[in-house]
């Protein structure tokens, strides 16, 4: 059995994603945030360096190898490079929590596992290659900047995050973005 990590949209729109059943909430505990500027503005999760795991969702995809299941996510993540997409058991180590990752995986009985691996950063940091995790004063900078209609889609990815991806900063984006949550969710 391939199963799928999830934490953001891929819950709520798996687009054409072949999962097999619910998403299950007793996935590996994994460092995450909003720390990831997307093409539309909203900040979107990944996986970051800091001290507060939390479980993370997992479905079976209806794959009949790690190499299509890779593919299956590239594609709807929407991704052109390979390295975007963590899968274990892996050719070479490739990510920071591969073996946090692998070991959930051999503890469950799984045959492999993938998941998005897109690195955290500002579109402009990311640009010149710098990956950290902005801080959240600059996200809050960020998203006051945003037009009204990006700032509701900002809004809308926070509040359908599954409520057990408790990050560090989701409770100050929520009061930060509750103007535009009422229109993202009247």
């Amino acid at each position: 059995m391939i199963v799928c990590l999830a934490w953001g949209s891929l819950v709520w729109n798996p687009g054409a994603l072949p999962i097999v059943g619910d998403w299950s909430t007793d996935g590996p505990a994994l460092p995450l945030e909003f720390a990831r500027e997307s093409e539309d503005g909203r900040m979107t999760l990944v996986l970051v360096d800091h001290d507060r795991p939390v479980s993370v969702l997992w479905a079976e995809l209806e794959v009949r190898d790690i190499e299509q299941a890779s593919e299956a996510l590239r594609l709807r993540e929407k991704v052109r490079f390979d390295g975007a997409i963590g899968r274990w058991p892996a050719v070479a180590r490739q990510h920071a929590f591969d073996e946090v990752i692998g070991g959930w995986m051999n503890a469950k009985g799984f045959d492999g596992v993938v998941w998005t691996a897109l690195r955290p950063g500002m579109r402009a940091d990311r640009q010149s290659r710098s990956y950290v995790t902005p801080s959240l004063a600059r996200i809050e900078r960020h998203l006051a900047a945003l037009p009204p209609e990006a700032r509701v889609n900002a809004a809308r990815y926070v509040n359908s995050a599954p409520e057990q991806i408790a990050t560090p900063y989701r409770p100050a984006l929520g009061l930060m973005l509750a103007d535009a949550s009422s229109v993202a969710n009247p």
